[in-house]
């Protein structure tokens, strides 16, 4: 597996989740939100959780500092796209995502894969602000996203199967149990779960 960096794109609930994961896997976690409070409640709840985890024995204490020494804070989208792996996390809208994707579009190199966490939008239409679509792809987690083992690897219309099998890699190195699958409406989990939940009601 050969992701040393993520960069994450927005500090809420999601981000936060999917940064103390890559951390606690040994993965340095560069962490952008447009709101720096925002950022450093993130942090605090991470580093409380790595304390929790101490406490209840999960984790050791140097293990727990060492994940905290990887999570850093990114000063602009210049210190996210040079990673390894960019994951944007923002809220879920489809012009927020897409005001994401084209500002962070002329700083990417080519190597540089992108996901999205989306649960729902087209990837496809994402796929179009992102330059060399061939990259791109969905890591839709689920939260809460430090613990829960299931990520949805989303396949693009465009996404390259030397992309796809290194983001499969990087779920299984981070301890996510990878589900594969193509692009469609809800994907596979959501699919069936929303009508699920909606027939029970």
């Amino acid at each position: 597996m050969d992701i040393a960096t993520v960069g994450i794109v927005g500090a809420g609930t999601m981000g936060a989740g999917i940064a103390q994961n890559v951390v606690e896997h040994g993965i340095e976690a560069r962490v952008l939100d447009s709101d720096p409070a925002q950022r450093e409640r993130a942090f605090a709840g991470i580093a409380a959780s790595l304390a929790r985890a101490v406490d209840k024995g999960r984790m050791d204490a140097a293990a727990a500092a060492a994940a905290r020494g990887r999570l850093v804070a990114a000063d602009g989208l210049a210190a996210v796209a040079t990673c390894d792996l960019v994951i944007e996390a923002v809220f879920e809208d489809l012009a927020v995502k897409r005001d994401v994707f084209e500002r962070l579009a002329p700083l990417l190199p080519d190597a540089t894969i992108v996901a999205t966490n989306t649960s729902a939008l087209s990837l496809a239409e994402l796929s179009a602000f992102v330059p060399n679509p061939a990259r791109f792809l969905g890591l839709h987690y689920f939260s809460p996203a430090a613990v829960n083992r299931l990520v949805e690897v989303v396949r693009g219309p465009q996404t390259a199967d030397a992309a796809f099998r290194r983001a499969l890699a990087f779920a299984r190195a981070t301890g996510k149990q990878p589900l594969p699958c193509r692009d469609g409406l809800g994907f596979v989990v959501n699919r069936f779960f929303c009508p699920f939940t909606n027939e029970a009601a």
